[in-house]
């Protein structure tokens, strides 16, 4: 039985801590470190193979490829055959100066981004509460008017039955 270890790749993200943050490096392609040959019986059916990968989901950097990062066991009828070491295909390097800088800067513009939106927050509601007790002030003006109006159209009405009341006497 021979099975191409290029059947059998797997992809696998690559992180990196920095300044207390997993940046994602990107992906990178885990494959057998060889074709698995193994020699049975004639006759026996190799329809029934399986195979068991035991793959990291993320590798931390740096990476370098044919590193060993997991493994495979290959199982036919259920019976363990053999294990093959799964190696990495690629490189990927630790950030450079530059990459890091970049992040730096864009932490901090997301930080100045965020804080302005907080300010942008925080004017919205001032101004909701500005409107808010102007409408309640108005009200209560309004209110007080009607009431000096209706007060003042008593005194009108008490001052003319007065008068009226001393006309005809």
């Amino acid at each position: 039985m021979l099975l191409s270890g290029a059947a059998y790749t797997e992809p696998v993200t690559v992180t990196e801590l920095y300044n207390e943050k997993t940046v994602e490096r990107g992906e990178i392609t885990v494959a057998p470190i060889e074709d698995i040959s193994y020699v049975l019986p004639k006759g026996t059916d190799i329809s029934s193979t399986t195979v068991e990968m035991n793959v990291p989901e993320t590798i931390e950097a740096p990476v370098t490829a044919g590193q060993v990062v997991g493994s495979m066991k290959v199982f036919l009828n259920g019976e363990y055959l053999k294990t093959v070491d799964l190696v990495t295909q690629d490189t990927v390097d630790l950030l450079t100066a530059a990459e890091k800088e970049d992040l730096d800067d864009a932490a901090f513009f997301g930080l100045i981004k965020k804080i302005g939106i907080g300010i942008g927050i925080l004017l919205l509601l001032l101004i909701l509460l500005i409107c808010i007790t102007r409408t309640i002030g108005y009200i209560q003006y309004q209110k007080r008017k009607k009431r000096r109006m209706e007060r003042r159209r008593r005194e009108r009405l008490h001052q003319e039955r007065q008068k009226r009341e001393m006309h005809m006497e």
